[in-house]
């Protein structure tokens, strides 16, 4: 695929971001636990970092999705459908450059019709 070589620098600029943002949350969590608000303040706080915690591990599960696929294009694998081996198109990939199924794949596994 002649485009793997922008497939991977997609990737690699979606890693980064994602680093970047993890590393601003972990940042920004110093900084609640370091104040000693006010009841009303607190409990901002704690919903606040609820939400940092959840866009974290949202943000971990992503990184961890963009190395299998950076992986996956050392092996000559990237662009193969999981479920049904053909090659997942190209737009598709342009679009979700960690696409791991097929658009017919992909259609089957949100209706129910197949399971991954």
């Amino acid at each position: 695929m002649g485009e793997t070589v922008n497939f991977k620098k997609n990737l690699e600029e979606r890693l980064a971001f994602l680093r970047e943002q993890n590393e601003s949350i972990r940042l920004k969590q110093a900084g609640i636990e370091l104040k000693s608000p006010d009841l009303v303040d607190m409990a901002c706080s704690e919903s606040e970092m609820e939400l940092s915690l959840q866009l974290h591990a949202k943000n971990e599960k992503a990184m961890q999705e963009v190395v299998r696929t950076l992986d996956s294009l050392d092996s000559l694998s990237y662009g193969i459908c999981e479920l049904c081996g053909e090659e997942i198109d190209a737009r598709r990939l342009r679009a979700l450059p960690d696409a791991k199924y097929c658009i017919n794949c992909q259609r089957l596994l949100e209706t129910g019709a197949m399971s991954a």
